[in-house]
């Protein structure tokens, strides 16, 4: 992750041309996902985007089967030498964050997503799932490097999977790489008034109010998340749009997150909360 391998164009064989086409015209079912083969040569652009596949946010719910269900990884594409692992934002799901696996994809890494309740699901509930998705993956592969890159809110329940990983001791010995794409870390002051749910009754009728609890500038989730030290193989990159009106990166939560982390920052004055998504590589 820490440089762009540019790849070089090179011809592809009709029947190779044919096979690519078939793959790209035949989706897979709603809720199962068969990875593609590794490749012997870098994809072209539009072989990558034909790739990688998230699912939508109704094939989603299907793999989830239901609201509030814990979330899991997704494997999109086959590959070798650690794995990228994406995770969406609120109100999205994973094809919105295709775009932050072709990285992985050029440098022949396996590729996952994260399919989760951003609806219905408290963040540190969903923070569990990924950090037990997580512990799996690298009992699977143990020293394998792998690379996390998260927009928007799914950039908090990423910090919060990390944190569990780290009280359980599981981050070290391997290659990490962290990409926080516009993250709201410093939360939301407007969010804190979801606490009043003291029931949970609302939260189950009204779509991210659940979320929201986790959200607020004054929650227990923020408070674990401004906490949270990552031991120095965990490399950390914040990505920040010039025009984003969502995320406010001079919160004192923002700024404490972000020195916690040592993270290195990387602007691009034009973009805003969606398009830098496009622009991140």
């Amino acid at each position: 992750m820490s440089g762009e391998i540019r790849a070089t164009r090179q011809t592809v064989a009709p029947a190779r041309q044919q096979q690519h086409r078939r793959q790209a015209a035949t989706a897979a079912p709603a809720d199962r996902y068969t990875p593609s083969a590794p490749s012997e040569r870098f994809p072209t652009r539009a072989e990558m985007q034909a790739l990688v596949r998230g699912p939508n946010e109704a094939q989603e719910r299907q793999i989830l089967g239901g609201s509030n269900q814990p979330g899991r990884l997704v494997p999109l594409v086959q590959g070798r030498n650690g794995a990228v692992m994406t995770i969406h934002g609120v109100n999205a799901a994973p094809d919105t964050v295709n775009s932050l696996a072709q990285p992985g994809v050029r440098s022949g890494q396996e590729v996952h997503t994260f399919a989760y309740d951003d609806r219905f699901r408290r963040l540190g509930d969903s923070s569990q799932d990924l950090a037990g998705q997580l512990s799996q993956w690298m009992d699977r592969n143990p020293g394998q490097p792998l690379t996390l890159r998260a927009h928007s809110m799914g950039s908090r329940v990423t910090l919060g999977a990390l944190s569990v990983l780290q009280e359980q001791g599981r981050l070290e010995g391997r290659r990490i790489n962290l990409d926080l794409v516009a993250p709201p870390l410093g939360g939301y002051s407007a969010a804190n008034w979801a606490r009043a749910d003291f029931t949970g009754v609302l939260g189950s009728m009204v779509p991210v109010l659940r979320p929201g609890r986790d959200m607020g500038t004054s929650s227990g989730f923020q408070e674990q998340l401004e906490n949270l030290r990552l031991p120095s193989n965990v490399r950390t990159r914040i990505f920040l749009g010039g025009r984003d009106q969502v995320v406010d990166p001079n919160l004192a939560g923002f700024q404490r997150i972000q020195q916690n982390l040592g993270a290195e920052v990387i602007r691009f004055p034009d973009a805003d909360h969606n398009t830098i998504l496009q622009q991140v590589r």
